[in-house]
């Protein structure tokens, strides 16, 4: 499952104009963003999001299909 992420605010509370759907980080200590490593949550910050699980597919962010796009050309 892929566990994604909007941020509709910033730390400042400003809204977030174009909020795109980003890849949460699954080895970080606690939830973040995968491209910037923003972290969101209870006790983390005053970021407002939404969260969501799909099966596949889902993410907008550029950066965040960038970095995946990087890991998967990895030959093992």
């Amino acid at each position: 499952m892929n566990h994604l992420v909007k941020f509709l605010t910033d730390d400042s509370g400003v809204p977030v104009k174009c909020p795109e759907w980003h890849y949460v980080n699954p080895f970080a200590s606690d939830p973040a963003a995968l491209c910037t490593g923003e972290y969101f949550g209870p006790g983390q910050s005053d970021i407002e999001y939404v969260e969501k699980k799909t099966v596949k597919g889902g993410i907008t962010c550029s950066d965040c299909l960038e970095q995946i796009k990087h890991y998967k050309s990895i030959k093992l």
